[in-house]
């Protein structure tokens, strides 16, 4: 299905929306670490500080992902201290 991806910021937070018109929920799966897929949920739990799904009445859904900017928060490491190895072990 077609997706409208829309990304919003504050001082202290990144919030990244995609939405299709699928009703499927998405599901973290785990796949070899050569396969060229299923790494996304994955990628969004290590980056972000929260997230989840909306559904929509008229069908479809929302994924969104809030990140923060800062340091650190409740342990979660913001983009000023991204690390690419954590992202790279998934």
């Amino acid at each position: 299905t077609d997706m409208v991806v829309a990304l919003t910021h504050n001082d202290a937070t990144v919030l990244l929306e995609v939405t299709d018109g699928s009703a499927q929920q998405p599901m973290q799966r785990r796949y070899s670490l050569d396969a060229g897929t299923g790494r996304g949920l994955g990628l969004v739990a290590t980056l972000a500080v929260d997230w989840g799904v909306r559904g929509h009445d008229a069908g479809g859904k929302t994924v969104w992902a809030a990140m923060t900017t800062a340091e650190d928060v409740d342990g979660v490491a913001g983009f000023a201290n991204f690390d690419l190895d954590s992202v790279a072990a998934l």
